[in-house]
Formats: structure tokens, C-alpha cells, sequence
């Protein structure tokens, strides 16, 4: 989890983080992920304020947050120095063949996601900064799919 400097308040990274997500993308807004939290626009608000007045997200907060705006920052945000990684749940309204299908069909777009960044970045024969930042995130996603597969086929081995 990301280190708070000596003059950053507690769960500002965070905050900053979800404001970014509801701010930054047409599919949030603070009155739409407000109300699927069943919490007040202002209550809201006052956890993705930058200043003094940001009153921290509570756990069941956070919790309600990823249920209502299931966005993998956010719970990267958690894991993200940790073992661990998110694997998305498949869809019980669909048959099991079919989550099979879509999970191996986005596994499979993100590995040649993966192969494509990084038979770019190496035209020049080197990888920058920017670059290595850029197959990381790739081969994230690739990952999560790949694990969101596994714990399909099999469900037992994760408990």
C-alpha cells in the first residue's frame, strides 16, 4: 500500500484516487456513484475532498465503493503491494461454457496486448521508463484475466 509522507494526511492518496476515477471518466459522476452507495452527494464529497476537511472513507465505505463502481483501481489500489491480485467473479446469469468463452476470449486480447507493447517498444532495441511502465500494466491485466479464468474452472483452490 502507498506510503503516507509525514504531511499527508491518511487516506488522501486514496481519495484522490476515486476522485480522479468519478472526475476523470464519463461513466461516474459524484450524484451516480453517491446514490448507488446509498450515501448523500455531500457525504460523498467530503471523502474525495483534497484539503483538511476530507473525512476518510470508512471500511464499509469502501467496500460499498467497489460494489457500486467496480472500477480495478481501486481495489489495485489495495493490493498493490501485496501477493495478491484482483480476479474479476464470473456472471452466475450465464451459462459456465459461455464465462469460459468471454474470460479466455479477454485473456486472450490482453496477452497480445502484452506481445504488441512490447514488440513496440522495442523497435529502438531498449525499453525506457515509460515503456516498462506501460508492458507492466499490460501484463497486469493479462494476469488478472488469466486469474479471473483459473478461479472459474476452479473456485476450490482460492479458498
Amino acid at each position: 500500500m502507498k506510503q503516507n509522507t509525514v504531511n499527508q494526511k491518511p487516506g488522501l492518496e486514496f481519495s484522490k484516487l476515486v476522485q480522479n476515477i468519478i472526475t476523470g471518466t464519463k461513466s461516474w459522476s459524484v450524484k451516480v456513484t453517491a446514490d448507488l452507495m446509498s450515501m448523500t452527494v455531500d457525504k460523498l464529497r467530503s471523502r474525495i475532498r483534497l484539503d483538511d476537511n476530507r473525512v476518510p472513507f470508512s471500511p464499509e465505505e469502501i467496500r460499498s465503493l467497489i460494489a457500486a463502481m467496480p472500477d480495478v483501481r481501486i481495489v489495485d489500489y489495495f493490493l498493490e503491494d501485496s501477493p495478491f491480485i484482483a480476479a474479476k467473479r464470473y456472471d452466475p446469469n450465464v451459462e459456465l461454457e459461455e464465462n469460459i468463452h468471454q474470460f479466455t476470449a479477454k485473456f486472450s486480447i490482453e496477452a497480445a496486448e502484452v506481445y504488441k507493447v512490447v514488440q513496440e517498444s522495442l523497435l529502438d532495441r531498449k525499453i525506457d521508463h515509460q515503456e516498462k511502465i506501460l508492458i507492466l500494466k499490460e501484463i497486469q491485466d493479462a494476469e488478472r484475466e488469466l486469474a479471473s479464468l483459473k478461479n472459474l474452472l476452479d473456485p476450490t483452490e482460492n479458498k
